[in-house]
């Protein structure tokens, strides 16, 4: 269960990385020698899989929002209390 705390956090955190991703990447474009390939591709794979977390993210984001999750801070737990899940 994704709640709207832990979404907020893991969209902050996917930015970060995907800023990450391209810093490398605009860091590989200005420099020469050795390592800068290493750079470049580690910056793109940062910055791809930063953008599928956050499609991932978001999905489930959406998924739960409309399903009526997020109307109250403890929607999943009363869930669990109404279908005797333990």
């Amino acid at each position: 269960m994704l709640d709207p705390f832990s979404f907020h956090v893991a969209t902050a955190l996917i930015f970060i990385a995907f800023g990450l991703g391209i810093a490398f990447i605009a860091w590989s474009f200005r420099n020469q020698g050795e390592g800068v390939k290493l750079v470049r591709v580690t910056g793109y794979i940062i910055a791809i899989l930063a953008v599928l977390g956050y499609l991932c993210t978001l999905y489930y984001g959406v998924k739960y929002w409309s399903e009526g999750y997020y109307k109250t801070p403890t929607a999943y737990y009363s869930t669990q209390l109404r279908h005797g899940d333990k």
